[in-house]
């Protein structure tokens, strides 16, 4: 074997990894210079696929980065030793150099076995980021969210800005390693690295240290009781959750107008967010704590705080439930809360069921997410439009037999006429063949399998795929008879095999929350289906259909009678499909009546229900104001 110039399937993987780079990196891309010139300076020694040495040769240097002798037991001990990390406890582990990238691809295999660790890897050597991607696929490693890649002379430095701005100098001390990811094959250069390391470990725990005091400042302050009314605000909840954020960031922009100061932190399933979270809810150290559909006491303790930090906390926290949580396995268990934590719910059905958990707690109705009406856009103009979410449980209906369908269609009717049963105890008054039963709970157990909800207990299997069932099978029944009067459909792509083939045309694709004021705005009537999930309550659509400025007509929920909204003045209301059509022909071609609606209805949500309006109102019931 001899050293010869990268061949051309070397320089087709670098090419393709370069536009890998732009893609998905794009921030890392700017880091790095030419690196197809360079690569012009690389030499390889190898035998078919296999690599057994590389180094740099130019005018200016002649180095070696992978020895042909030596290379492979360096390569094979440097994964030792980065398992070993891993396997002890490591968390995150910050790589000073990459030499020929071998380290990089085992960080991919360990990450893979260890969920909750991350890898960053910094290196201000060009030349090694040349050969990286010049003789692996980098696509994995580039697209994987817990491999953090910095390069040139700023590399360690961007790393350790990174570690303080998302707050990973949280992560106890025992669980941050250092590894020399440059092998260590010419004394001088291994000697910089190991310096490159030393001095990032410094930075960090220098960062470390000075927020002691914050975290000293946080856990007195919040122990304390307030000595006068609360005038700040945290919240979190998830960043993709379609209903619940805006709900947050709505409400926290209610609190806002009362002259709050607020903060939203957006949670995922990134490895900093967790980090990012702790460390400014310590630095803001807020007087009143807002929760969506998550008890106080379990958001706190799973974002990181300690039970022992959680139960020292003395502040106002309230918990908004703006859905069945009682579907949640854990919600079933005993309520963990402080003296003054309350929990609200939109929906009255569930304030029984809540008041055997705790006495603080209060109905309150949702409100409209817009401040301003919609503008009209020509593509969401229609004569009836339909915004709202498909369950994927389809493929799993169509595969049962026709009396198991019947049967879960049954389930779907006595849970409408009867909401203070569970879909499973409906399901217990029918009498059906121990056959049936199976592939009922078969399908059940098949669907829950594809969701992220953790269930493990077959009736809580079952009954969140009943709920699932009776969703779909209630909104595709209505909308079906309805796409003969103009029926426009907005929202996930399980519609498209729910929509009978010659109406899939009037499928218009998901609305963003950010134009859903603009589509509403723009249909002369805009349908709500009510969610199983809150059989007698008023959703955030009958609010904001009417603040954006159009007219909803909504299947019929106790709410409707009960003094927010007024029907055939502010919104419209149906019981069954035949009234929802004879409203559709008595305003189709009624402007005038439809302006009056649509007047009306945007004065009252604008005068009564934004969530300026439910911020005073939470307030007052919990003796706040």
């Amino acid at each position: 074997m001899t050293w010869q110039s990268l061949t051309d399937r070397h320089r087709k993987i670098l090419e393709s990894n370069l536009r890998h780079v732009k893609r998905l990196r794009p921030d890392f891309d700017k880091q790095l210079p030419s690196i197809l010139d360079l690569a012009e300076s690389l030499q390889i020694e190898f035998d078919g696929n296999e690599i057994h040495g590389v180094r740099i040769v130019n005018e200016q240097q002649a180095r070696i980065i992978l020895p042909p002798e030596s290379g492979q037991p360096l390569i094979q001990a440097q994964n030792r030793g980065l398992r070993e990390r891993l396997q002890k406890g490591a968390r995150f582990v910050a790589l000073s150099g990459l030499g020929a990238g071998h380290v990089i691809m085992q960080s991919i295999t360990l990450l893979k076995e260890y969920p909750r660790t991350a890898v960053a890897v910094f290196e201000p050597d060009s030349f090694a980021w040349a050969i990286f991607l010049s003789l692996f696929d980098a696509n994995d490693v580039l697209a994987h969210d817990r491999l953090f890649l910095f390069a040139g002379i700023q590399a360690r430095q961007q790393l350790a800005d990174r570690i303080r701005q998302e707050y990973i100098f949280l992560l106890p001390s025992r669980e941050v390693k250092y590894f020399l990811g440059a092998l260590p094959v010419d004394p001088e250069i291994t000697r910089f690295y190991i310096e490159e390391a030393k001095l990032l470990a410094q930075s960090i725990n220098d960062r470390a240290y000075q927020f002691e005091s914050v975290v000293t400042s946080f856990t007195q302050q919040l122990a304390n009781p307030l000595s006068q009314p609360p005038r700040s605000i945290w919240s979190c909840t998830l960043r993709d959750s379609y209903i619940h954020f805006p709900i947050a960031k709505a409400f926290l922009a209610g609190f806002a107008k009362l002259g709050w100061k607020t903060q939203l932190e957006p949670f995922d399933s990134s490895f900093t967010t967790n980090f990012r979270i702790i460390g400014r809810l310590m630095e803001s150290q807020p007087d009143f704590f807002l929760f969506i559909n998550t008890l106080p006491a379990a958001l706190l303790e799973d974002i990181g705080l300690t039970r022992e930090a959680v139960e020292a906390i003395n502040r106002p926290r309230v918990t908004l439930l703006v859905d069945n949580t009682s579907l949640y396995e854990d919600m079933d268990k005993p309520f963990s809360l402080s003296a003054q934590d309350w929990v609200f719910t939109i929906d009255r059905s569930y304030l029984s069921w809540l008041r055997r958990r705790t006495q603080r707690t209060a109905f309150l109705p949702v409100a409209t997410m817009f401040e301003k009406s919609g503008s009209y856009r020509e593509e969401y103009s229609a004569e009836l439009s339909y915004v709202g979410s498909l369950p994927h449980v389809g493929p799993y209906l169509y595969t049962l037999p026709p009396a198991c369908l019947q049967i879960l269609e049954t389930v779907e009717e006595l849970r409408s006429r009867d909401s203070a049963h569970s879909f499973y105890e409906h399901l217990q008054t029918l009498k059906i063949t121990d056959k049936h039963n199976r592939t009922i709970h078969h399908a059940a157990h098949s669907f829950c399998r594809t969701t992220q909800k953790g269930l493990r207990h077959p009736q809580s299997i079952l009954e969140y795929f009943l709920y699932n069932v009776a969703t779909y099978l209630k909104r595709k029944k209505i909308v079906l008879a309805l796409l003969p009067l103009g029926l426009k459909v907005y929202g996930p792509d399980t519609w498209l095999e729910a929509l009978p083939a010659p109406y899939r045309d009037r499928y218009g694709g998901f609305v963003a929350s950010e134009q859903l004021a603009d589509c509403y705005a723009s249909t002369k009537i805009s349908l709500n289906i009510h969610s199983h999930q809150c059989p007698t309550c008023l959703n955030p659509r009958d609010f904001d259909v009417p603040m954006a400025g159009g007219v909803v007509m909504g299947d019929w929920v106790e709410d409707a009678e009960r003094g927010l909204l007024e029907p055939g003045k502010e919104l419209l209301t149906f019981q069954t499909i035949e009234e929802a059509i004879e409203i559709m022909e008595r305003y189709g071609n009624d402007a005038d009546a439809l302006d009056r609606i649509r007047r009306q209805g945007h004065e009252r949500v604008n005068n009564e229900h934004r969530y300026v309006h439910r911020a005073n109102q939470l307030l007052e019931i919990i003796n706040l104001t």
